[in-house]
């Protein structure tokens, strides 16, 4: 909104190059009292218009388009960081989403394994120290529960804020997929990026201003020029009146706006400076979240592949050993406190997964209407 905002106060200042050559009347009056013969005195007027000679005009109107142009700059990177603001909150609920119902699970479990063993002990078919040690399993798996509670509704502040959404609005989300791998080379991103990220652009344009602002400041050297007419009056008693045409032109200063313009040429400099330092940032940028990015998808390769339907065997073959009688519950129960964690840290994987995406489609500019 801000960014809207300051594009279209920059799009006001295409009224400066409108102006017309030709600017507003000066009227003048003077009266010369006459000493000691009072019907001496002298009364005249005119009217005159000043002609603007320089080419301020243009150069106004080339300044007002180049403002113009680095608000939609700064409006495009705004745009660019407000998706990707609302495209990590998203993530986050999601995921804190999908946590949150493992987290139920693992409280499920946990509070079965607790209510058979209570029965249990009560038959005297098993030991206190089995049912203190599901009983530790619970309130740990109840407190993970709690946080993420707590986590899945600061997730939702985020999205509503990222959204701007009132604060009560119910929020829906899917559960996520693995990203995709990048569609293009580092090499590739990095070229992308410094093609379509705005934020160097927007400086360019500032230097440009700049420089054009400096070419005003020496127009405006020249005054303008004024045309004008006069009519003039004697009060004696052979009164006398004359009229008559003036000009009136002053002649260009060498040193007039010299200090402006010496601003103006160093600010220049210097924008284009943060233009190339804003280029070298993304550039590193790109290079560091493209290699994340496919860290992060090899892990969760490796997490989908092997890490979760191993431990997820382990139970299995864990439950069937304690059927048989040939290990004890305490195995089970860190077994089954294994596998939740261990989902838990893929959905956490994902997360950082989508994060990185996130982070390389922000990098390289992309486009709203783009799959991310």
């Amino acid at each position: 909104v801000l960014a809207h905002a300051a594009l279209a106060v920059a799009e006001s200042y295409a009224a400066l190059g409108d102006q017309t050559r030709a600017r507003n009347p000066v009227v003048a009056l003077r009266a010369m009292i006459g000493r000691p013969d009072a019907p001496a005195a002298t009364y005249s007027a005119s009217l005159g218009i000043p002609f603007d000679l320089s080419r301020r005009r243009p150069i106004l109107a080339r300044e007002a388009e180049l403002v113009a142009e680095r608000a939609a700059a700064e409006l495009a990177a705004a745009s660019n960081d407000a998706r990707a603001e609302a495209a990590s909150a998203y993530v986050e609920l999601s995921v804190t989403t999908s946590l949150l119902a493992v987290a139920d699970l693992r409280v499920e479990v946990n509070r079965g394994i607790v209510d058979r063993l209570r029965a249990q002990l009560a038959a005297a078919a098993t030991t206190a120290y089995d049912l203190a040690m599901a009983e530790r399993e619970l309130a740990e798996a109840e407190v993970a529960l709690a946080g993420v509670r707590a986590r899945l509704d600061v997730a939702r502040g985020a999205v509503r804020q990222a959204l701007d959404l009132e604060p009560l609005t119910e929020l829906h989300v899917e559960t996520l997929d693995r990203p995709a791998r990048p569609d293009l080379s580092i090499v590739e991103a990095i070229a992308r990026a410094l093609r379509d990220r705005h934020e160097p652009f927007a400086f360019r344009f500032t230097a440009e201003r700049y420089r054009v602002s400096e070419r005003r400041y020496r127009a405006e050297s020249i005054d303008p020029f004024f045309v004008g007419a006069e009519v003039e009056a004697q009060g004696n008693q052979q009164t006398q009146r004359s009229v008559g045409a003036s000009a009136v032109f002053s002649l260009p200063g060498v040193f007039t706006n010299s200090g402006d313009r010496a601003i103006a040429r160093a600010s220049g400099s210097a924008s284009d400076v943060e233009a190339e330092v804003a280029e070298r940032t993304i550039a590193r940028d790109v290079s560091v979240v493209y290699a994340l990015l496919v860290a992060r998808i090899e892990q969760l390769a490796i997490l989908d592949a092997t890490a979760v339907p191993a431990a997820e065997r382990a139970v299995e073959l864990t439950e069937a050993r304690l059927a048989a009688g040939s290990i004890d519950l305490f195995q089970l129960l860190a077994n089954r406190r294994d596998l939740f964690e261990l989902r838990a840290f893929r959905l956490e994987a994902l997360r950082e997964a989508w994060i990185a995406r996130i982070a390389l489609d922000r990098a390289l500019g992309r486009d709203a209407s783009e799959e991310p």
